[in-house]
């Protein structure tokens, strides 16, 4: 995925390009350049929690939040990929089966991802003590109903 401009260049009466970024991010043109050296997973995370925000994250206050949230999805996914590659468990020092070590470090990491989503307002919980309302959706039952 490309890069976010933190403010747009160029004529500004010029056609404009097709952004290769999500589309609901258009109503936040001053985001932060996306960090090089998020991999793919991070970058999508990156662009959908910004996504996810709307205007409750700031530019200026929250990029190292969001940068380290989605850093530490691709930290995750490196650490599940080895577990899936080498197994849940390896020979210890005294030629024991025992836990592979990245799989304790797979549960760090999570430990300190819902740490940031409690932060960011991820899930229910954190929404309501950080005062943002989830937006409610009708569905399709309800819409059917109120014809």
């Amino acid at each position: 995925m490309s890069k976010i401009q933190a403010k747009p260049v160029g004529n500004s009466s010029a056609p404009k390009a097709k952004k290769a970024e999500p589309e609901n991010l258009a109503v936040q043109p001053d985001l932060p350049p996306t960090p090089s050296h998020l991999k793919s997973l991070g970058t999508d995370v990156w662009f959908a929690t910004w996504a996810a925000g709307g205007d409750s994250y700031s530019p200026v206050t929250d990029a190292h939040v969001i940068e380290r949230y989605a850093a530490l999805h691709d930290r995750r996914q490196e650490l599940m990929d080895m577990l899936k590659d080498e197994g849940m468990v390896t020979v210890g020092s005294t030629g024991q089966q025992v836990l592979h070590p990245a799989a304790r470090f797979i549960a760090e990491t999570e430990k300190m991802m819902s740490g940031l989503e409690d932060k960011l307002g991820m899930n229910p919980e954190s929404r309501l003590r950080l005062g943002i309302s989830a937006i409610e959706k009708e569905s399709k039952l309800d819409q059917f109903l109120n014809k």
